[in-house]
């Protein structure tokens, strides 16, 4: 009865789930991926990358995904109007909805180095982003090629 009760679970969440679309939007995507990001540097050993400042807007900073997955970390910054710090790489991570505006106003903090470095995430099974990253440095460039692979 177990080994039937298995099979049965690893059939409903690994084979027909997968597919299912309205399971991925039972989940907040988005926190999570910005969560992901900020966590990111800290997953690799390289020093070039760890030195990658992050930047959350303030409402990602305050979420339950956010605040889990940065648990023990270093804080991230804070992204606002104000421009950024201009030592050393930095990454903002805004969320795909974010307006032309808020792009544009991300892609001014980072300064005249800013460069808008794509999608880091997509919703399974579309071609619809995520996240969106906004970076300065080829260490931020590094850590968004290695956010997109999942770390690896």
């Amino acid at each position: 009865m177990l080994i039937l009760s298995l099979t049965c679970n690893l059939w409903l969440y690994f084979g027909i789930m997968r597919y299912e679309p309205r399971v991925y939007h039972e989940f907040d995507l988005v926190n999570t991926s910005l969560g992901l990001a900020a966590r990111a540097p800290w997953r690799s050993d390289d020093a070039a990358l760890r030195s990658v400042a992050i930047y959350l807007p303030q409402t990602a900073r305050l979420s339950e995904p956010v605040r889990y997955l940065g648990w023990g970390l270093p804080a991230s910054g804070i992204y606002g109007d104000a421009p950024l710090p201009n030592a050393g790489p930095a990454l903002i991570m805004l969320p795909a909805t974010a307006s032309a505006d808020e792009q544009a106003r991300a892609l001014a903090a980072l300064g005249p180095d800013g460069r808008a470095l794509g999608a880091t995430a997509y919703y399974p099974g579309s071609n619809d982003a995520i996240t969106l990253a906004f970076g300065r440095g080829t260490a931020a460039e590094r850590l968004v090629a290695m956010i997109r692979t999942g770390g690896r």
